[in-house]
């Protein structure tokens, strides 16, 4: 299961696993307390770190997808979107358009 580091592969794996260390960072950070239990503010703001990681990791799984040879459309099912839609919030963020 190993890469390469120096594969294009190696390197997403990488920040793919950057992106994971991100997300749980940001969970340690918001707190579950602060979540359920805070002000409206500090509960939104948690909320608010919590949805960017979720992103920017979703992001990276889908760029891993892509190299992996996943098609647009097996994306989309596996988020739960249309193949357009999947294809139009990613696109720009792979380098392989096709």
């Amino acid at each position: 299961m190993s890469r390469a580091s120096g594969t294009p592969q190696g390197a997403r794996a990488q920040r793919a696993d950057v992106e994971i260390d991100l997300a749980a960072d940001a969970v340690a950070r918001s707190g579950v307390g602060e979540l359920i239990h805070g002000d409206a503010e500090r509960s939104l703001e948690a909320a608010n770190r919590l949805r960017r990681a979720a992103d920017a990791l979703v992001t990276e799984l889908v760029l891993d997808a892509r190299e992996r040879g996943a098609t647009w459309a097996e994306i989309g099912e596996t988020l739960g979107v249309s193949t357009q839609a999947a294809h139009q919030k990613y696109r720009y963020a792979s380098t392989d358009d096709g």
